[in-house]
């Protein structure tokens, strides 16, 4: 099909997609594989959908990768905020600032009567 029939964004997305990548490793020959020859591109099986369409679809998959990078600069600048924390945590009750000998006295026995034991009934082996 002429490349006419594909926006270059949306043939971006095609070909980066899991079915041409699919495609794309079942030619492999058990090797690694640099590049795609003329005649391998032009054989991989593509959906066609309008313009209009290819269109809509690189502009909802742009939004929602720009929308995953947002959310993952947040993630990140969240991580190295708690690990500060942490850091400024741990340095106060090393220096003596802050007493958590106390926290962790009253929160054992709450801890421990949420637990309920029960003796493990195991099946017979099979030589028994």
């Amino acid at each position: 099909m002429p490349l006419s029939f594909y926006l270059p964004e949306y043939l971006g997305f095609a070909l980066a997609s899991a079915p041409v990548q699919a495609q794309i490793f079942s030619t492999e020959n058990g090797i690694s594989r640099d590049a795609l020859n003329f005649g391998q591109i032009g054989s991989l099986l593509l959906p066609v959908p309008p313009l209009n369409e290819q269109e809509a679809i690189a502009q909802s998959i742009e939004a929602e990768t720009a929308n995953m990078g947002s959310l993952n600069g947040k993630t990140q600048e969240t991580i190295a905020r708690l690990r500060e924390y942490r850091t400024a945590l741990i340095s106060a009750a090393v220096t003596g600032k802050i007493d958590v000998r106390g926290e962790v006295a009253a929160e054992a026995p709450a801890r421990v009567a949420n637990i309920h034991f029960r003796r493990a009934v195991l099946p017979s082996a099979p030589w028994e």
